[in-house]
């Protein structure tokens, strides 16, 4: 709470300045704010200091912070529950990081994208995506494991291959996603299509 205090305390000093605005200092400021409202489960604050962090990020002539900013956003909306603004800001995202040359970070974001697609059973759309990810997000293997924490992805690809029949595959990435720690949601899904 401190924490959160000092940065709008200080986020307030900063915006007042009318000149000789450190707009650096600010967007990491609204940076911690929207870290700190996501951790406490708050996505409507978490957006407004998302929106603002990216604001100050491009007046900052910070283009990389200034396009996580954004594709956190989608990432907000889908605390909330928005499915088309989820689809709105991934593709935009998409389009801005590419514009400027950030193309593992244009397919990073895409998860936003291939998890909405599944959720709404438009397996042709997410398998389109997920390509795209396993490809350019440099996150994965010359054999297609994933490299580092970003495990969450076995998960959704048991949902996708579920969803279009290949419940062998779909077992397969299951059991791999509990193998890396996912226990809750991958036993559920186990339990409910596997366990008679």
């Amino acid at each position: 709470l401190s924490s959160l205090l000092l940065s709008t305390s200080r986020g307030q000093m900063i915006n007042t300045e009318l000149f000789d605005c450190d707009y650096y200092d600010l967007s990491r400021v609204y940076a911690q704010m929207a870290t700190t409202f996501h951790n406490q489960n708050q996505p409507e604050d978490q957006l407004y200091a998302q929106r603002m962090y990216e604001k100050y990020a491009w007046l900052a002539k910070d283009t990389l912070d200034a396009l996580i900013a954004y594709g956190n956003i989608a990432q907000v909306y889908e605390l909330l529950h928005n499915s088309d603004s989820i689809l709105s800001f991934g593709y935009k995202f998409r389009q801005k990081a590419l514009k400027y040359g950030y193309k593992k970070i244009a397919a990073r974001n895409l998860w936003t994208l291939y998890a909405v697609y599944i959720d709404r059973n438009q397996y042709d759309s997410a398998y389109k995506y997920m390509n795209i990810y396993e490809k350019e997000s440099g996150w994965f293997d010359s054999y297609g494991n994933i490299i580092g924490k970003n495990t969450h992805y076995y998960f959704r690809k048991a949902r996708y291959y579920a969803g279009i029949g290949k419940l062998n595959l779909a077992e397969h990435f299951y059991r791999k996603t509990i193998e890396y720690g996912d226990f809750h949601e991958s036993n559920w899904y186990l339990s409910i299509n596997y366990v008679c």
